[in-house]
C-alpha cells in the first residue's frame, strides 16, 4: 500500500516511486532519478479518474519507457490513486 509522506513530498508507492500532484489532473511520478508526468483526469459520476496511457510512453527527458516497466508503473499509479480514495479508476487511450 502506498505511504503518504506529506503534502510537499507526496506519497511513496509499492514500486518505490514518489507521486505528487502538480495540479488537479497531473501528477509527478519519480522513480529513482527518472521522472514521468502523468495525466489522470478527474471525473464526476461512474468513474473517479481516467489515466492517460500515453503519459507512460516516455520519461520527461524523452527516453522511452520499456513496455514491461510501463505496465508495472500503470498498475502502481492506479494503486496509488485507489489508496487516496479514487475507487473507480480506468486506463484510457
Amino acid at each position: 500500500m502506498p505511504t503518504f509522506l506529506d503534502r510537499v513530498l507526496g506519497s511513496k508507492t509499492e514500486l518505490g516511486a514518489l507521486v505528487r500532484p502538480t495540479c488537479r489532473d497531473e501528477f509527478r511520478y519519480v522513480l529513482g532519478d527518472r521522472v514521468c508526468m502523468i495525466y489522470a483526469e478527474l471525473q464526476i459520476g461512474e468513474i473517479d479518474r481516467i489515466i492517460d496511457r500515453a503519459s507512460f510512453d516516455q520519461w520527461t527527458d524523452g527516453t522511452s519507457i520499456p513496455e514491461d516497466m510501463r505496465e508495472r508503473m500503470i498498475a502502481d499509479f492506479k494503486a496509488f490513486l485507489e489508496s487516496i480514495g479514487n475507487r473507480r479508476v480506468v486506463i484510457g487511450g
